[in-house]
């Protein structure tokens, strides 16, 4: 997988997460950040991958912190060891 993708089930069940919190529909975040909102809704459900921008987009949208998701993200993959 290309190192400009993302396809962590960790980052985005915390965009989901996030939605839910905001009650956020899929529609009102496609419109938040501009994509159409099929688009949102394959990358938040990890049907497709996130390029890296998307995933500043989304989590910017979201008010995420990127680096903390980032850190989940690789926590994920290694199993959790540092």
């Amino acid at each position: 997988m290309s190192m400009s993708h993302i396809r962590s089930a960790v980052v985005v069940a915390e965009f989901r997460a996030e939605m839910g919190r905001q009650q956020l529909t899929v529609q009102e975040l496609a419109t938040r950040v501009g994509l159409h909102p099929t688009t949102v809704s394959m990358k938040v459900r990890g049907r497709r991958a996130l390029s890296l921008d998307e995933f500043f987009i989304l989590a910017d949208a979201l008010r995420l912190d990127k680096a903390r998701l980032v850190q989940a993200a690789a926590g994920s993959l290694s199993g959790g060891v540092e």
